[in-house]
């Protein structure tokens, strides 16, 4: 995953151990190809932080997630999405 992933810590107490997906300028359907990878890699409970320009993405990601037990927050700035998905535990629930 090098090359469009890191891992965020010591920001704030909602944003530690948070990975980071930069998919901006990436052409649907790549943001969501890339979350799926990168939620592969995560253990249950953690949580992903996407950004994303492409106007798709909100509602892609969204819709995956929904479908898949993950919690999902989006958030719109000035120049792209923010979309927060919390990895479902096996227990069912997610974060």
């Amino acid at each position: 995953m090098t090359g469009y992933t890191n891992h965020l810590g010591g920001m704030d107490r909602s944003m530690t151990d948070v990975t980071l997906v930069d998919a901006t300028g990436k052409r649907c359907p790549m943001p969501l190809l890339m979350a799926k990878r990168a939620l592969a890699e995560l253990a249950d409970g953690d949580a992903l932080m996407v950004l994303a320009t492409d106007p798709a993405a909100e509602s892609d990601l969204e819709t995956f997630c929904r479908r898949h037990g993950h919690s999902v927050v989006c958030e719109r700035t000035e120049t792209h999405w923010r979309i927060r998905i919390g990895k479902r535990s096996r227990s069912g629930g997610a974060t």
